[in-house]
């Protein structure tokens, strides 16, 4: 029997502004983001909480959405122009404790910890209820969706828990116990990174570096269960990574379908930061063309390239055009193409 689930709270922490490469593209990226929770939370209590350093001016774009002040300064560059892993992990701990504060008032069962760039399905509220259970501490995702951000692609990735950030759900009496915040009230002192120091491995291994939560948690005899049906969508290659994780290979191109499955309206709903040109969207049936026909000998393959190509005909006529002009120039491809 499933345990009764009151609420649910998606916490996000957000990059410090002068620490992104593109802050208005960082901030597209979490509209797309706060869609997917949304989606994802009708008909059932469920918040997301994004800790920030400065809530967008433009907070109408993010209904239903509390933002969480974070008083911190940039993570420091090293020689090399990059910031720490080590600082990156210690300003997203930070940032997660204060909105774990924050969501105190909102009384909730269960913390899905996730990063501000990444969906997730249409069925995960549901699945965190129907994964519940009294004797379980926590859940992550081991399986789901990696999305190539530029080339607009996706693929099935494994182990997804040891390098995306959206992965894990707690107990929130238990992440309340570890990090012990039980000792403020629901509208608590905000929280110095000095007075964490009795917290320092909580604020490391647990908030703030995913890929060691899953040993650590085990070796600490805490039980936990894997969630099922594709959860998460891992958004890579947006630039705004730390790990410029790439997507390791060719992918299948993003259908409706796949949008649909995050709660995302349409293709073209992947907003960046400067508005799209009609060679994006050439580039986007290049780059799908490629995909599906790999170096163009599998012509099998190929059948499926047709409704492929009415993908943006809405959008862009001329573009879906100069796709098939693009394909016709493959002998192989002549064979399937009509």
């Amino acid at each position: 029997m499933s345990e009764k689930i009151n609420n649910v709270c998606f916490i996000a922490p957000l990059i410090h502004p002068d620490a992104s490469n593109d802050y208005k593209a960082v901030l597209n990226l979490l509209s797309l983001t706060a869609t997917s929770v949304e989606n994802a939370s009708r008909g059932t209590p469920s918040r997301l909480v994004v800790s920030c350093n400065a809530a967008p001016e433009d907070t109408d774009r993010f209904p239903g959405v509390d933002f969480v002040k974070v008083n911190l300064p940039a993570p420091p560059k090293c020689d090399q122009g990059r910031i720490t892993l080590e600082d990156v992990m210690l300003d997203k701990g930070i940032k997660i404790l204060h909105a774990l504060l924050h969501c105190k008032k909102f009384k909730p069962e269960w913390i899905f910890i996730l990063d501000a760039d990444d969906w997730v399905s249409k069925t995960m509220v549901k699945n965190v209820f129907s994964r519940a259970s009294m004797e379980t501490d926590f859940l992550f995702v081991s399986s789901g969706t990696l999305i190539n951000h530029q080339n607009l692609t996706y693929q099935k990735r494994y182990g997804l828990h040891r390098y995306c950030g959206s992965t894990f759900a707690f107990k929130f009496s238990l992440l309340s116990h570890l990090t012990s915040l039980h000792r403020y009230g629901e509208e608590g002192p905000s929280i110095h990174p000095n007075e964490l120091k009795t917290n320092a491995a909580i604020l490391s291994l647990i908030l703030g570096d995913h890929s060691c939560r899953l040993p650590f948690l085990r070796n600490n005899g805490l039980k936990g269960r894997s969630l099922t049906d594709n959860p998460i969508a891992w958004v890579v290659d947006t630039t705004e990574n730390h790990s410029n994780t790439k997507s390791g290979g060719r992918g299948k191109p993003i259908t409706q379908a796949l949008l649909d499955q995050f709660g995302l309206s349409k293709l073209n709903h992947l907003v960046r930061s400067s508005p799209a040109t009609p060679s994006d969207f050439l580039q986007y049936h290049v780059n799908a063309l490629k995909s599906l026909a790999g170096d163009l000998t599998h012509t099998s393959r190929l059948s499926n390239a047709s409704p492929l190509l009415n993908l943006f005909a809405e959008d862009l006529p001329e573009a879906n055009e100069l796709a098939r002009s693009y394909i016709r120039e493959s002998p192989a491809a002549r064979l399937q193409v009509k």
